[in-house]
């Protein structure tokens, strides 16, 4: 529904505002979240007052693409991301994947300890979309995380 397009686009971009030293703009619009549910879904978490986060999920060729973790600012650092990556790795998982993707921008060196901490792996960079307004110099670096690796881990 249009309300929800509108909704996710405000949480995600209030989420990226931390991008803002070296990103101009907002970080999606609703072309772009509407673009996404064509090809994929939202996982969202929704609090008292509506949704506190979101993660996109696009699945092609047994990989999980992961894309947009969104946290609303004044949540961040209490176990939202990392839940969200969890339920989007198990729905990866569930439809057969056998790896999943993310890129991280390389000026978040957090993030990029989230993910290794997670079990990502860096495997290469790319080029941030010549779109996108930076205002200095970065990419993003490509992780990847064997879901069945993971899984037989569990099950040991």
């Amino acid at each position: 529904a249009t309300d929800d397009v509108v909704t996710l686009t405000s949480l995600i971009n209030r989420a990226y505002v931390v991008e803002a030293p070296f990103v101009s703009g907002p970080r999606v619009d609703t072309n772009d979240v509407s673009a996404r549910l064509e090809r994929g879904r939202f996982l969202v978490a929704d609090g008292d007052d509506g949704p506190v986060g979101a993660i996109f999920v696009e699945i092609a060729d047994g990989v999980g693409r992961i894309e947009l973790l969104a946290v609303a600012p004044e949540l961040q650092g209490q176990g939202i991301g990392h839940r969200l990556l969890g339920v989007a790795e198990s729905l990866c998982r569930a439809e057969g994947c056998s790896e999943t993707e993310l890129e991280v921008v390389s000026q978040r060196d957090e993030l990029f300890l989230h993910c290794r901490r997670a079990d990502y792996i860096p495997v290469g960079t790319t080029a941030v979309p010549t779109a996108a307004a930076t205002d200095t110099d970065c990419h993003f670096v490509v992780m990847r995380k064997q879901l069945v690796e993971a899984a037989r881990q569990l099950a040991i």
